[in-house]
């Protein structure tokens, strides 16, 4: 490991050569070699028996899926047969998948009765694993020998089982060193069972499936605090409500954001609306948004630690941001167990020098949006080196309105069809930039990152159907909106990079998009090669370079298990030489099928008269009134005098008073050849709504926006929104190409090759890349889309109000 430092006794030991050959000598030859010397049984006998059930599978005595045969005979058997000294090295104690659910016979009986006496005779287990497949419950543990009160254990793997974990449990002596603990499942989890008290020492924990709400949720932030580097709380009822919870799991109190490298990421400066979160301004350099080679490749110089605070463990190892090339320590459970075994790693699992709180994060499966997840980033403060959310969703949640006395006037409200639902991350690729997320290297994230493209389903529309909405209909319009998608070189710290939800048929512009992103992964690789050899050849210590981009997965959409037929009748019916009937005599008429007709859908609507709404106060953009972002050091490409601003007021109530606040925000103007602006600038100005004021984005600006200005995020959504999709009458017969084979065959292995295929193919995109390319095709799943209703059936449909 990079990041861990050894101790003094382990960096001036000299290890052994035959240590160092183990690693490269085969499996095979393990169990023959721990009888040549004592020698030799020092040094493989430890790793052989370290895992049983692992080595068992590597040396072909059971399979991954079942483990049952091995358990049979290593808890009849082969357990007793061990002499004490080997019984000492066996550290993990796996029995997942040993013995199946629907096991109620006399052998799984059997089976857990020797098993509680397997870890009597185990003194020196630190990994226990039961997970799903196995009916052991960890009262288990109170099964342990007595006379070792020194027993330490510290992974803990309780994965879909019908028991729990409660505070009788963690009370034990053996769970105090506890630091890696996975309860995910629907079984009961008692609060006090996780206190700091009892389970001091945990880094990582997983709730997956446990049903927690935003209610819920904060008794357990409270609970957890700076405790964990890593959490998974995946496929749980979450909402933007947690974003603020999960933030003080973070340590946002040490800020990594810095302007020391404003020439080549920018920087971020606060701006604090009244009422609401603080928020950043990105404010570029002439080289920050270009995204080129040069210096942004180079590592991070290391910190000049303070000689005063010598004495101090905390204060020699002063607050910054990782330097780039370290890779992100693994928080799954076989990453852990590698740590674990790793010999003369000392604290592999505890928090990193100088660092406390989150640092791991996995929250896909919840109810969040794009914009909680946007929240959470900006949050965040650059903490997060890994990050995993799968889907969100991709218009903001309701807004809350509350009745005031005198009543107001009517606002306007935009609806969004109650049939729809719709996921992903629209124009918020900055937000993975180094300037914004300091430490990220490790990203799973829904591909519309990259593609502009969010995942569409509709009520009584299949999947390729929806697919052809979002291509051909709703990306259009959002490429407008937001033109510039994540590359390679926005963040080249970034080391892994898996998208999630990526459709398996594509007709034509995601296969583009994702073309074009591996393009650009192409040229990062080429660019870093380039340099490297350069540096090398100066003479010299060369300088150190970060490593880029080096694994993509794409994992595609899951399978729907019951995927509705999609049946003409009316063909089936009209089919053949004779009319259908039921009946032996031929009808008199024959039927002829009607032509389909396209459909129409509508995604969101306006309310048809908006003149009740409160006036529009137009002004200058360099108003005394209100709070004006715009720096006169930015370069800009509009000129502010020709766009259309307005008075914004912001009425908050703090304590039972309230206070009104004033900013100048850009309403686009009417004569702008881009429509999106064309349509926002109306329903700032004719329909008066105005919602999520904030700073304008480089996505924005691009678009045209004025840099540094502030807008409104929600209006400028629907903007980009096309207002009604119209289906043509047969999907099927539009052409459509596989994903994953059409990628794999634009990837040229070497340079020769992709010469040669852009002579003979000069219009299509290929690339050459020599990094990890894979694509994940997950299992089928019954009905995932529910997760993801934009409402509930019993609640309205979502409304925006403007003020």
């Amino acid at each position: 490991m990079h990041d861990v430092l050894p101790s003094y006794s382990e960096a001036i030991a000299r290890p052994d050569w035959l240590q160092l050959a183990a690693p490269f000598i085969a499996i095979t030859d393990y169990p023959a070699l721990c009888r040549v010397s004592r020698r030799c049984w020092h040094i493989f006998a430890p790793i052989l028996w370290r895992d049983p059930c692992a080595w068992s599978k590597r040396l072909g005595r059971s399979t991954a899926d079942d483990t049952g045969p091995f358990w049979s005979r290593f808890l009849l058997r082969d357990a007793h047969l061990l002499s004490p000294r080997t019984r000492e090295l066996i550290r993990v104690v796996d029995v997942s998948k040993a013995i199946a659910i629907n096991d109620f016979n006399s052998w799984a009986v059997n089976a857990r009765r020797h098993f509680y006496k397997l870890l009597a005779l185990l003194p020196n287990v630190e990994s226990l694993l039961i997970d799903d497949y196995c009916r052991v419950n960890a009262r288990c543990l109170d099964h342990l020998d007595p006379s070792r009160p020194d027993r330490r254990l510290l992974m803990l793997s309780l994965k879909n089982t019908g028991h729990g974990i409660s505070r009788s449990l963690t009370e034990s002596r053996h769970l105090r060193a506890l630091v890696y603990l996975d309860i995910s499942g629907p079984a009961p989890v008692a609060f006090a069972s996780l206190d700091a008290t009892w389970l001091p020492e945990l880094r990582i924990l997983k709730m997956c499936r446990k049903q927690l709400t935003d209610y819920r949720w904060e008794t357990w932030a409270m609970l957890l605090h700076l405790r964990l580097w890593s959490l998974d709380i995946s496929d749980n009822e979450l909402t933007d409500e947690a974003v603020l919870n999960l933030t003080e799991l973070i340590d946002v109190h040490n800020h990594l954001r810095t302007t020391d490298r404003f020439a080549s990421e920018g920087m971020l400066e606060r701006w604090h609306p009244s009422g609401a979160h603080e928020q950043y301004i990105l404010r570029e350099s002439t080289l920050s948004p270009v995204f080129l080679p040069g210096p942004r490749y180079l590592i991070d110089a290391p910190p000049i630690n303070n000689p005063e605070g010598a004495d101090d463990p905390d204060a020699s190892w002063t607050q910054v941001r990782a330097d780039g090339s370290a890779p992100v320590r693994p928080d799954t459970l076989d990453g852990v167990l590698d740590l674990l075994s790793r010999p003369g790693v000392s604290g592999a699992t505890e928090h990193l020098p100088g660092r406390r709180g989150i640092t791991h994060l996995h929250i896909s499966g919840n109810r969040l949006t794009a914009a909680g997840i946007q929240e959470l980033l900006v949050h965040s403060e650059g903490h997060l080196e890994l990050f995993d959310c799968e889907r969100m969703l991709f218009f903001p949640p309701r807004r809350k309105t509350t009745k005031t006395y005198p009543p107001s006037l009517k606002a306007p409200r935009l609806y969004v069809s109650s049939a729809m639902r719709m996921s992903g991350l629209p124009g918020l690729g900055h937000l993975f930039r180094p300037v914004y997320s300091s430490n990220l290297r490790v990203l799973r994230i829904h591909h519309s990152l990259v593609t502009n493209i969010p995942t569409l389903t509709m009520d009584g529309l299949r999947s390729i159907e929806c697919a052809y909405l979002a291509e051909k209909c709703v990306f259009p319009r959002l490429e407008e909106a937001y033109m510039l998608p994540f590359l390679p070189d926005m963040n080249p710290r970034l080391q892994s990079l898996t998208l999630t939800c990526v459709p398996r048929y594509s007709f034509g512009p995601l296969i583009c998009r994702l073309a074009f992103f591996f393009r650009f992964l192409s040229l990062q690789a080429e660019a870093l090669s380039t340099l490297t050899k350069k540096f090398q050849a100066e003479g010299g210590r060369p300088l150190r370079l970060v490593s880029g981009l080096r694994h993509v997965a794409l994992e595609l959409e899951p399978r729907m298990a019951e995927e509705p037929l999609d049946l003409d009748v009316e063909k089936l019916m009209a089919s053949g030489e004779a009319p259908f009937s039921f009946f032996d005599s031929p009808l008199t008429e024959s039927s002829k099928a009607k032509p389909k007709q396209p459909r129409t859908i509508d995604l969101w609507r306006e309310t048809p008269d908006p003149s009740e709404a409160p006036p529009v106060k137009l002004v200058r953009h360099d108003t005394r009134e209100g709070d004006n972002t715009m720096s006169l050091n930015q370069p800009n490409r509009s000129d502010p005098e020709r766009q259309v601003w307005v008075l914004y007021s912001n009425k908050t109530n703090i304590s039972g008073v309230t206070h009104t606040t004033n900013s100048v925000v850009w309403a686009g103007n009417g004569w702008s050849p881009n429509p999106v602006i064309r349509k926002y600038n109306h329903l700032v100005v004719n329909y008066r709504l105005q919602e999520g004021v904030g700073p304008a984005t480089m996505h924005q600006t691009r678009a045209g926006a004025p840099v540094g200005c502030l807008l409104f995020h929600t209006t400028w959504l629907f903007a980009a929104m096309p207002q009604t999709l119209e289906l043509p009458p047969d999907v099927d017969s539009q052409k459509k190409l596989d994903v994953a084979a059409e990628l794999r065959q634009r990837w040229c292995r070497t340079q020769e090759d992709y010469q040669r295929a852009k002579e003979r193919f000069p219009n299509r995109q290929y690339f050459t890349w020599d990094g990890k390319f894979e694509v994940i095709d997950p299992q089928p799943v019954d009905n995932g889309w529910l997760l993801w209703k934009a409402h509930n059936e019993h609640e309205p449909p979502y409304e925006f109000t403007g003020e």
